[in-house]
C-alpha cells in the first residue's frame, strides 16, 4: 500500500530555485563545513610534448605597410575594390577601378590585389558597365 500524501501547509517555507539544494553531511565531517573545492567544467587537456609550441606573434607587431598610389585594393570594410590614389591624414584615399567617387579607408582594413583578384574585379566591373548600358537602351 501506499501512504496518504501529506499536505503541506500554506506557511511552510519552500525552498526558492535561486537557492542551492543542502550538502548532506559527510561521514565525519561537520555541516558547517563547506563542501570540498572541485573546479568548474572539465579540466584542460594537457599539452602534446611531441607537438610544437603554439607560435605566440611578437609584441611589437607593426602594422602592415600602407600600399603606394597606383596600387589595387580590397576594402574588406566596403566590400569594394578601388585603386589608392593617395594619403589623406591617417587614412587612404580609394577610387573605384571604372572611376567614381572617391573614399576612404584605414589602411589596416584594405589588401593589395594579387593578379587573379584584380582581373576578377576588372571583369565584374566591365559586366556592370554592359548590365547598365543595356538598361538604359530599353528604357523608352
Amino acid at each position: 500500500m501506499t501512504e496518504p500524501r501529506r499536505a503541506v501547509p500554506a506557511h511552510a517555507p519552500t525552498a526558492s530555485p535561486a537557492e542551492p539544494p543542502p550538502h548532506p553531511t559527510p561521514p565525519g565531517g561537520h555541516p558547517a563545513d563547506p563542501p570540498p573545492e572541485t573546479p568548474p567544467g572539465p579540466t584542460p587537456p594537457t599539452p602534446d610534448p611531441a607537438l610544437p609550441p603554439h607560435p605566440t606573434p611578437p609584441a611589437s607587431a607593426s602594422p602592415p605597410p600602407t600600399p603606394p598610389p597606383g596600387t589595387a585594393v580590397r576594402d574588406t570594410v566596403r566590400a569594394r575594390v578601388g585603386i589608392v590614389t593617395g594619403h589623406e591624414g591617417p587614412y587612404l584615399r580609394l577610387r573605384p577601378l571604372s572611376g567614381g567617387r572617391e573614399w576612404a579607408a584605414d589602411p589596416a582594413d584594405v589588401h593589395p590585389l594579387d593578379a587573379s583578384e584584380l582581373l576578377s574585379a576588372q571583369v565584374a566591373e566591365a559586366n556592370t558597365r554592359t548590365r547598365r548600358a543595356l538598361r538604359e537602351r530599353r528604357l523608352p
